[in-house]
């Protein structure tokens, strides 16, 4: 039972971290932050799924990351590098979260298609209602294609 309730939250936790993920430049932040919040919670049940060899090479890899960023950072006083390199420590314990409870694919699908949908209302409001180009604004960045030759 308390698995499959716990492996139900990691399921929704990814289907909003998918859902969010291209709505707004920023709005990815907000499913990132609820899964480290949950993965934090649970690190003292789940931090033994990290005890395999594949989970410790990953695992170690993003340490290594970690440390050897500290180490070039400390000496010229460049905390503003020390950015990315500490969410990997996050990352880590959201990694032990879902190896322990891994979230269903059907939710991580549905957050996909949730949020490319959303994405396109967003655009389509930009377009026809605002009348300018769609995702140009407000910090997106749209695809850019390379121009065609002419025939």
């Amino acid at each position: 039972m308390l698995l499959t309730s716990r492996q139900r939250l990691t399921s929704l936790l990814c289907l909003i971290y998918f859902t969010t993920l291209l709505i707004t430049p920023d709005s990815y932040k907000y499913g990132a932050i609820l899964l480290a919040v949950t993965a934090l919670i649970m690190l003292p049940s789940t931090w033994q799924s990290l005890k395999t060899r594949p989970a410790i090479l990953i695992s170690g890899s993003l340490v290594l990351y970690f440390v050897v960023t500290l180490a070039f950072a400390l000496p010229g006083e460049h905390y503003e590098q020390l950015d990315m390199p500490s969410r990997v420590l996050l990352a880590i314990m959201i990694f032990a979260l879902l190896l322990k409870y891994p979230p269903e694919l059907k939710s991580v699908f549905y957050g996909c298609a949730i949020g490319a949908a959303l994405v396109g209302v967003i655009a389509l409001y930009q377009h026809y209602m605002l009348d300018i180009r769609a995702l140009s604004t407000g910090g997106f960045m749209p695809f850019k294609l390379p121009a065609w030759p002419q025939a």
